[in-house]
């Protein structure tokens, strides 16, 4: 393994492929707190303070697209 982590991976991708676009851009994650670290990742590789892209969890997902709350 040469030590580069998943979201740092990812982040390193969407910014090169998005660049300071990637604030139009909303990411699902498994949960909310991958959110915050692929944040923290991303940040790694910004150039300036820019807005974050926004991001949810798969059960934030679902209640938006379904209209229902989990219960």
């Amino acid at each position: 393994m040469n030590g580069i982590s998943f979201l740092d991976s990812v982040a390193k991708t969407l910014y090169q492929t998005y660049g300071e676009r990637i604030t139009d851009c909303c990411l699902v994650f498994p949960g909310r707190r991958a959110g915050l670290f692929f944040q923290k990742e991303l940040s790694r590789y910004l150039e300036r303070d820019i807005w974050m892209p926004s991001h949810m969890g798969i059960s934030q997902l679902a209640e938006k697209i379904t209209g229902k709350k989990k219960t």
